[in-house]
């Protein structure tokens, strides 16, 4: 059974609503991260003046468990982004045949094969908004990690940086694994649609020609 088409105006309000879905994921995302900037700030500044152990173990403790808890937020808001900016794309494209050159986040754009690349040659890396965030929390769980077993076992400064590398690489390599299995997959069924949705177009064109 085929859905009934939807009219302009309809359409009009279902773009929108997704393109206020997508931003709202960004402002939270950005909003959590300058709440967390203030903590962390106001957190440092508090250490410096601390001797007791006691306490600075709980703090960085805190602190890690906070960063946790941003990586993990930040994850969860990274993927309705990528699902409501693709659907308010889509509409563009499929609906209104909006020019290559206006479109952001399908291959089929202008100047896709030098768009978010940073690299040399063939050794280059794809980097976006959503994986500047998760590097960052990935960061701060391996620094503040690393300085709560710094506090509590006397580590020295080769040890703790260790444990921030091995933290860092863990958590953002993990990251990547669910962002492969997630959001790519979510990024290629957009794209396998927008590729129908012109392979359509042309045919419609060719017709009318």
């Amino acid at each position: 059974m085929e859905m009934p088409d939807i009219d302009d105006e309809n359409l009009r309000k279902i773009y929108e609503q997704y393109w206020l879905h997508a931003r709202h994921q960004e402002t939270q995302r950005l909003w959590f991260t300058n709440i967390y900037a203030v903590i962390i700030a106001g957190a440092f500044a508090y250490l410096g003046y601390v001797e007791n152990c006691t306490i600075k173990v709980s703090l960085l403790t805190f602190l890690t468990i906070l960063s946790l808890f941003g990586y993990l937020m930040t994850h969860s808001w990274n993927i309705p982004f990528v699902i409501f900016s693709r659907l308010a794309e889509e509409i563009a494209i499929c609906e209104w045949n909006l020019p290559e050159k206006y479109r952001r986040f399908t291959k089929y754009k202008k100047g896709y094969e030098f768009y978010k690349g940073i690299g040399f040659g063939k050794i280059s890396m794809r980097i976006s908004a959503a994986r500047v965030f998760m590097a960052f929390y990935s960061l701060m769980i391996g620094i503040f990690a690393a300085l709560t077993f710094q506090t509590i076992y006397n580590l020295d400064s080769h040890q703790t940086i260790l444990i921030v590398v091995i933290l860092f690489v863990t958590f953002y390599l993990y990251y990547l694994y669910w962002e492969q299995k997630i959001i790519n997959k979510i990024q290629s069924d957009f794209e396998s649609r927008i590729e129908k949705c012109r392979q359509r177009n042309v045919t419609e064109s060719e017709e009318i020609g």
